[in-house]
């Protein structure tokens, strides 16, 4: 970067903050080297670029001056998603169950909030539409601890049948229940 005689910037999509991590462990030790590297090279960038304000926001702390800075958020487009390879049987199966499904794609991971994803369904359900239904997709066995506080959670729910906890599936199925939602 440093023998870069031209313009630069950085796209930051974020880096998991180590406490979400046991201190022992490879995620920890790498989220860890992850922050130290970003100390190291954000000021050698002109321009700061994240996918939320919330990622560009992580970036402040390790400038010594003033960057610009700009959110340029991810769009997935219905024609798109609709273009991927999908299982038709499937959408039809999932839009058959209920009128509103909100869909989470990604690893069950105290980091990304799904209690708080639990939360949210629970009032739109209970204050808007009982036929919602949520589901969770992606991989449940990396954080066993946490999995089990959201089942928990879950088991209290009025509205638990419609929650689903679907784990980790095939491009084409995660296609699929983003073409349902």
């Amino acid at each position: 970067l440093r023998r870069l005689r031209c313009r630069r910037f950085v796209r930051y999509h974020n880096i998991t903050p180590p406490h979400f991590f046991d201190a022992n462990t490879e995620a920890h030790k790498g989220t860890s080297r992850g922050y130290a590297q970003i100390a190291e090279i954000v000021e050698q960038f002109d321009l700061l670029i994240g996918d939320s304000n919330y990622n560009v926001d992580q970036l402040r702390p390790y400038l010594k001056s003033r960057k610009p800075a700009l959110c340029i958020y991810p769009i997935a487009e219905q024609q798109d998603i609709a273009s991927l390879p999908h299982d038709p049987a499937l959408v039809s199966r999932i839009k058959s169950s209920g009128s509103v499904h909100l869909v989470f794609v990604g690893r069950i991971a105290r980091n990304k909030r799904q209690d708080l994803l639990l939360k949210l369904f629970e009032y739109y359900y209970d204050q808007i539409d009982h036929g919602t239904h949520l589901w969770l997709v992606g991989n449940e066995h990396l954080d066993p601890v946490y999995r089990r506080e959201l089942q928990e959670q879950h088991r209290r729910l009025s509205g638990k049948d419609n929650v689903h906890f679907v784990g980790k599936v095939s491009d084409r199925e995660v296609a699929s229940y983003m073409l349902a939602a």
